[in-house]
């Protein structure tokens, strides 16, 4: 479909992708499509600090784990001794279970990173492909006294056809990112 929009709108297709480099290149605009669309490397950061909370949990696991099965505990005896210990287990088996807890929620930062990072380049390369069509479809029609007005017609029928289909695909994949999502925090 994008070749086929640019052998039909060359001029479009070349505006739209100098409107898409301006958004990405000008920070107002970048700053505007991250507010508007999420911004996928402060997404990554957020994972990356899960990441962290799981090795750091994980590694209070260990410890404690090698406090229980080495550290000196056996000495203790008595019923104090055994509440200790046994407590330490369970201390033990709760580490384990936030670091995964925090390494589920790393992952699921990372899947809600892919789902930003969609939308985002989504609503970046509609509106570059909205404004750089529109403007060579007017300078057309200007600088053609009107004549060129059936030719613009014609792709700007193309352009919404082309749209409507990239519209339902990015919705439907929204869609099932999101029952993945909500089915892995679930």
């Amino acid at each position: 479909m994008n070749v086929a929009g640019t052998v039909l709108d060359p001029f479009g297709s070349l505006a739209s992708m100098g409107v898409s480099w301006a958004i990405e290149q000008c920070e107002p605009l970048r700053e505007a499509l991250d507010w508007f669309a999420g911004d996928p490397e402060a997404v990554e950061v957020d994972a990356i600090t899960w990441d962290n909370i799981t090795a750091e949990v994980a590694s209070i696991g260990d410890d404690m784990l090698a406090m229980l099965e080495g550290g000196g505990l056996d000495e203790w005896e008595g019923a104090a001794g055994d509440a200790y210990r046994a407590m330490l287990g369970v201390n033990v088996d709760c580490a384990y279970a936030l670091s995964g807890t925090a390494a589920a929620m790393a992952a699921a930062t990372r899947g809600a990173g892919t789902v930003v990072t969609t939308v985002r380049d989504f609503v970046r390369d509609f509106v570059s492909e909205c404004v750089g069509h529109v403007v060579a479809w007017l300078a057309e029609i200007l600088l053609t006294a009107g004549l060129a007005t059936p030719i613009v017609a014609g792709q700007l029928a193309g352009a919404v056809i082309k749209w409507t289909g990239i519209i339902f695909g990015v919705v439907m994949g929204l869609i099932q990112s999101i029952e993945t999502l909500n089915a892995l925090l679930g």
